[in-house]
């Protein structure tokens, strides 16, 4: 569903709801392109209209939007008064990047997790692929984070619609061995 109102103004929305994201810094792991009034985001039709596939999704989302809140967030949001420092390992400050790829305390949940994700995505684009589009953890994060920049390598919304799939999953259950881990602490 379009809005759409005199003269074509749906253009002109777009292009002032455009302006406003490009200056959202929280938004820079989000493929801002796909964005447009009236669509809806591939992390959300990627997955069913499921209870358990919504929590998962709204994981994501908070990820993908930057609204996580993660021990960094605490440290910037009390101006210092708070520790930056993760409360799972206490080796670093937590943040996007530690959290998804770097924190010891998720290596099991994330190990088994993410060697299924970049399977199914060797699959798809090859090992040369791999190596070309994932030359560091920034688009590594971006992968799982956001899995539509890869929309220039892969020919299938389905194949697009497994990995976004396979990633929401993987966040969710890190955030829900995060969760259960604060909890006991």
């Amino acid at each position: 569903m379009e809005i759409v109102g005199k003269n074509g103004s749906s253009k002109i929305l777009d292009k002032i709801f455009s302006g406003r994201i490009e200056s959202k810094t929280s938004l820079v792991h989000l493929d801002r392109t796909l964005l447009k009034i009236g669509s809806v985001h591939p992390v959300w039709t990627s997955l069913s209209s499921t209870i358990s596939d919504v929590k998962k999704g709204a994981v994501k989302i908070r990820l993908l939007t930057g609204t996580y809140l993660f021990e960094s967030n605490k440290h910037k949001f009390s101006g210092g008064k708070e520790s930056s420092l993760c409360r799972l390992c206490g080796t670093s400050n937590e943040d996007i990047t530690h959290f998804l790829l770097l924190c010891p305390a998720l290596h099991q949940q994330r190990k088994a997790l993410f060697s299924n994700l970049k399977a199914l995505v060797i699959s798809i684009i090859g090992t040369s692929g791999w190596t070309v589009r994932f030359k560091n953890q920034v688009d590594i994060v971006k992968l799982i984070i956001d899995s539509t920049y890869m929309l220039p390598d892969i020919n299938s919304r389905t194949d697009l619609d497994k990995i976004q799939k396979m990633s929401t999953d993987m966040c969710y259950r890190l955030h829900t061995e995060r969760t259960c881990i604060l909890q006991k602490s």
